[in-house]
């Protein structure tokens, strides 16, 4: 893309903004016709004509026949799509990259979430690929009977939930804030708290930390790093260390800084995290050796090449 392109690209993300709050998107779940779609969406015909070419030209929809229906792609990606738009409002509401880029001094929005469901949609949207975390951690994880996890900001348990079958006789205990616990209830299904349980605290409280992973077999911090300044994931790290036995697993997952001159989510991660208030730029190098000072042996990292994150499997000393 050309420096005009790039600077043009919020044009695109504007209208895929107001189709999916217009309700435009749900219809397309179904093979419908313009016409149809313009009266259910109270578009005219004219305008639901260009935003059906940019949906087409971005896969979020295409045309069968007459009708136009979403992608696989486009089904798969509702609760991010509707969490992207929401987020967005929310951070140009609040001014958090202006006060961020002079102060670092942004705002999470998960901090107030209870105001207007933020944490409803953003449980949703990370329950998209649960289940395809939960296999690749599999991989990763002690083929042994009845181990104990601990899943710091885990949210919901989406995670948990869709990792549990696969683990006989483990149990799984999800630390998040409290804005997730009736989430996480309401998630909860059959399984009973000793096999799956909640802890509500926030993740810069490290003597809450340390708590919830005493006795734990494996930790996991997946896509939380990102979220922390460097100094509280320090701390975060020196916690799990100081309470955890000789031998604990610690899986760290994120968007690790992508190469020079690279595009793509990990890319555009940045600017989300920027307004939250943190700078993270952190290489897999440097998580290496965060874990190192904190007390852990790095094992391996993990990365598909179908993905833009990494899992990096690390074993406490």
């Amino acid at each position: 893309m050309t420096p005009l392109e790039w600077a043009m690209a919020y044009k695109v993300s504007d209208v895929i903004a107001a189709a999916e709050e217009d309700g435009l998107l749900a219809l397309l779940a179904d093979p419908a016709d313009a016409r149809t779609l313009a009266e259910r969406a109270g578009w005219t015909s004219e305008a639901l004509a260009v935003v059906l070419d940019l949906l087409c030209a971005t896969g979020i929809a295409e045309s069968a026949g007459a009708a136009f229906r979403l992608t696989a792609a486009g089904r798969r990606s509702l609760p991010l799509l509707r969490l992207e738009r929401r987020l967005r409002r929310w951070h140009d509401g609040h001014r958090t990259l202006q006060r961020a880029l002079r102060s670092n001094g942004g705002e999470d929005p998960l901090d107030h979430p209870l105001a207007d469901g933020m944490a409803q949609d953003f449980a949703a949207a990370m329950a998209v690929n649960a289940r395809e975390t939960a296999l690749r951690l599999r991989r990763l994880l002690p083929a042994r009977r009845g181990l104990r996890l601990v899943d710091l900001g885990g949210a919901d348990g989406a995670v948990a939930r869709a990792l549990l079958p696969g683990l006989p006789g483990a149990r799984f205990t999800v630390v998040d804030r409290a804005c997730f616990a009736p989430l996480f209830a309401a998630g909860r299904g059959g399984m009973s708290p000793a096999q799956l349980g909640f802890v509500a605290a926030d993740l810069r409280d490290g003597t809450a930390v340390a708590a919830a992973v005493r006795g734990a077999d494996v930790v996991l911090a997946l896509n939380v790093a990102h979220l922390l300044s460097a100094a509280q994931f320090r701390g975060l790290l020196e916690s799990v260390a100081a309470a955890t036995a000789t031998g604990t697993l610690l899986i760290v997952r994120d968007l690790f800084r992508p190469p020079e001159g690279s595009t793509g989510q990990a890319l555009f991660q940045l600017v989300d995290w920027l307004r939250c208030g943190s700078t993270f730029r952190s290489s897999e190098d440097d998580c290496i050796a965060e874990l190192a000072r904190a007390g852990f042996d790095h094992v391996r990292s993990h990365r598909l090449a179908d993905a833009p994150d990494a899992f990096i499997v690390a074993r406490r000393r």
